[in-house]
């Protein structure tokens, strides 16, 4: 056995937990970027002004003959 083998096999699990971690806080931040892209391109085709389902014709309403 190796005298050092278990301050090895320590730091490697040390350095696995930092690179899990490290691998989290890249994704959250990936997902943020992607979550505020999205939201921005979602406004920016929202219409200017809100209309109402009462404003908005139906479609072939103008077939009716009442």
């Amino acid at each position: 056995m190796m005298p050092n083998s278990k301050r090895g096999s320590m730091f490697a699990s040390i350095f696995t937990a930092v690179g899990r971690r490290a691998g989290h806080l890249l994704v959250e931040a990936v997902q943020g970027a992607y979550t505020r892209h999205v939201e921005r391109a979602q406004m920016r085709l929202a219409p200017l002004k809100f209309r109402s389902w009462s404003e908005i014709p139906r479609a072939g309403a103008h077939h009716d003959c009442w």
